[in-house]
This record gives structure tokens, C-alpha cells and sequence, in this order.
């Protein structure tokens, strides 16, 4: 739940497919274009988030159902805070992929924080702040 005093941005749930990727990254997009931030700084935002996003896409569903994958971005104060949410089978690694590589490490470049965690619920929760 938001805080006091934070407003909610963005809030959005998909097919945890490919094609996602790109809906989210326009409609969030959209959603930051009226804050005041640079756009260097909007692309960070955009690229860690599709990062995140792909990566739900690629390992999330493994061996199941594609499931949903939810998005939701809070502002409080002068930072934003994008979730990234599925139901899936958690961060498991995979024999046929390099698993923590690339994604993770440049979210955390991208990011002025970074948190994975997974819920009770199961599947993995992915939240990157950002000063603004």
C-alpha cells in the first residue's frame, strides 16, 4: 500500500509474454512524462523497468502457464518507485540461461535501489527506486 503522502503513477497487469514488454514501456512512459525529470533519466527509469519486465517474460513461467505481471509506480516525494510483481516459480536458475546476469546488474546501475524479494504468495517481486 501506498504511504502518505504518495501518489500512484502507474498501475497495470499483463500476459507475462514478450509482447508486454513493450505496452508497459509506452504506457509508463506516458504515465512519468508529466514529472519533471530529464529524459536521460525517464530512459534509465524505462530500461530498468523493462529489464525487470523481460525477465519475468523469459524465466518467470518456465515449465507452467503463462501468468500475469504487474506493474505499479509510486511517487513519494522525490522518488519513484516502480514494482515489478508475478506469480511465477520465483528465481530459480536455469542450466540453459545465465541467470542473474545481465538484467539484474544493470537494473542495479540504472537504479538508486534495488530490492528482489519473494512474496508468500510465491513468485517474485522486483522493486527498483530512483531519485528524481
Amino acid at each position: 500500500m501506498d504511504g502518505l503522502g504518495d501518489r500512484r503513477l502507474y498501475e497495470g497487469t499483463l500476459p507475462a509474454v514478450p509482447a508486454s514488454v513493450g505496452t508497459f514501456r509506452r504506457e509508463l512512459t506516458r504515465a512519468l512524462e508529466p514529472l519533471d525529470v530529464d529524459d536521460e533519466r525517464l530512459a534509465d527509469i524505462v530500461l530498468a523497468v523493462s529489464e525487470a519486465l523481460t525477465n519475468v517474460a523469459t524465466h518467470a513461467y518456465i515449465g507452467m502457464a503463462p501468468g500475469r505481471v504487474a506493474v505499479v509506480a509510486v511517487l513519494s516525494g522525490e522518488s519513484l518507485r516502480v514494482t515489478v510483481t508475478d506469480q511465477g516459480r520465483g528465481m530459480i536458475p536455469r542450466s540453459d540461461s545465465p541467470g542473474l546476469g545481465l538484467g539484474v546488474a544493470l537494473m542495479g546501475r540504472l537504479a538508486d535501489g534495488i530490492e528482489i524479494s519473494h512474496p508468500n504468495g510465491g513468485g517474485t517481486e522486483v522493486c527498483v527506486s530512483f531519485r528524481l
